[in-house]
């Protein structure tokens, strides 16, 4: 199965998705908005590049 194309913005927010950074975290790191944020991680998602985690009280985000 041949791999999905990513965009830029996709493809700065996969390299944040490392079980470390939170929205929050990935909206300070890109100067992104929350809203932006959600939409490239669900597209993400949606393309199975990526999984949320809950750690503890939060939820992050793993590469799959």
């Amino acid at each position: 199965m041949p791999k999905p194309k990513i965009t830029k913005a996709e493809r700065e927010i996969l390299k944040l998705c490392d079980k470390k950074h939170t929205i929050q975290d990935i909206m300070k790191k890109t100067g992104k908005t929350k809203t932006n944020v959600e939409t490239l991680l669900s597209v993400l998602r949606k393309k199975v590049l990526i999984k949320s985690v809950k750690m503890g009280d939060k939820v992050v985000y793993k590469r799959i």
